[in-house]
């Protein structure tokens, strides 16, 4: 546990924040309305925060900008909402981050595209020929009321007849296992696809208000950090955030818009915020002590990371709460570093508008401070 413990400290002083993608959410519209979307996707859009749909020109300036960020992985993913309900704008996108160097470009979509066989094949061809190498497709019981089997079979044929590799992903609940949804499809299918990737539906979103209780999985993973499977986010109100698996749908981990900021800009801001080193080298559970310093109970604490990370931060009281607890500290580390200097005053204006000083050790085990 202290090696653990030592190796985070390490990591947080040190590491740059690095991201196994850049994630374009492009629209939160989708043709669908299912039940455990952590989204409230539909057709009209999100049901919480209206329809959403990025600019092409501003999804371009963002794929330009960060294929130069070394911190990045070169993988581009376009995502929704259903990005597919303009397969023109698609084939756009990945022809320009292909263009930009990105050797892997992935699309999700719930296939609804693949009622017909000839034109599943017409799109995959158009896609494949415009750079795409992967295709996520998103099918579980929950689809069924909206995407036929029939859809996602032709749709798996014809990635696999054009060298497309396939994920397929499916989500599932107490009630509702993967058995379930794997049975509607074709046997062929099944063993065309390069992986199949299961995970339980996540408490958050249209999920808490149209599922039972009792079919979520208890999960007590709350202490597990994520900084080996973060991804550069943007949602579709352009709010850039640090992954999309919930907290692209707070306010309290954006940290800029791509209408406002470059996306270096934007990365930079994020590698120095000391909350978000924080909560992915130590895990969202540090964060729970600082909220109870500030009278802040969370109920139960035995989510697993990603239902924790989205609890506090889709809170504005909670996110706020630990905002004035790293300014304070924030502040603190100031007062320390000019008082090591034989500094006792300096006026309040002239450091307001510091960044964050993160320490790091240098190989000579002198202490730079980065601003």
């Amino acid at each position: 546990m202290t090696e653990s413990l030592h190796a985070r400290h390490t990591a947080f002083q040190t590491w740059p924040i690095t991201f196994n993608a850049l994630v374009v959410e492009y629209t939160n519209r989708c043709n669908a309305r299912c039940s455990m979307c952590y989204q409230y996707a539909s057709p009209k859009g999100s049901e919480v925060s209206g329809r959403r749909t990025l600019r092409l020109g501003a999804i371009k300036k963002v794929i330009e900008g960060a294929s130069e960020l070394a911190p990045l992985t070169k993988h581009f993913l376009l995502t929704g909402g259903e990005p597919l309900l303009s397969l023109s704008r698609c084939v756009a996108l990945f022809e320009h981050a292909r263009h930009h160097g990105y050797p892997t470009i992935s699309v999700t979509t719930n296939g609804f595209w693949g009622r017909d066989e000839e034109q599943a094949y017409t799109t995959v061809r158009a896609m494949r020929q415009a750079g795409l190498t992967h295709l996520d497709l998103s099918w579980d019981i929950w689809h069924l009321d909206y995407i036929s089997p029939v859809a996602i079979d032709n749709v798996i044929a014809a990635c696999h007849r054009e060298g497309i590799a396939i994920t397929l992903r499916v989500l599932t609940t107490q009630r509702h296992r993967i058995q379930e949804a794997l049975g509607l499809l074709r046997y062929r299918s099944l063993t065309s696809v390069d992986q199949i990737k299961s995970g339980p539906v996540a408490k958050m979103g249209r999920a808490t208000k149209l599922l039972p209780n009792r079919d979520f999985f208890s999960e007590q993973s709350a202490g597990d950090t994520c900084h080996a499977r973060l991804q550069l986010t943007v949602n579709p109100k352009g709010n850039v955030s640090p992954c999309y698996c919930g907290s692209d749908q707070t306010q309290g981990l954006s940290f800029g818009n791509i209408y406002q900021d470059a996306i270096v800009d934007i990365y930079r801001r994020m590698n120095d915020s000391r909350l978000l080193r924080t909560l992915v080298f130590y895990g969202a559970g540090a964060l729970v002590p600082l909220l109870r310093e500030a009278d802040i109970a969370l109920g139960r604490e035995d989510d697993n990371i990603c239902k924790l990370c989205w609890r506090v931060f889709s809170d504005p009281h909670r996110s706020s709460a630990l905002e004035h607890n790293f300014a304070r500290r924030r502040s603190d580390d100031v007062k320390h570093l000019l008082s090591a200097l034989g500094i006792q005053t300096i006026p309040i204006q002239e450091v307001k508008n510091e960044t964050v000083p993160i320490h790091f050790r240098a190989h000579d085990n002198r202490t730079v401070v980065r601003r």
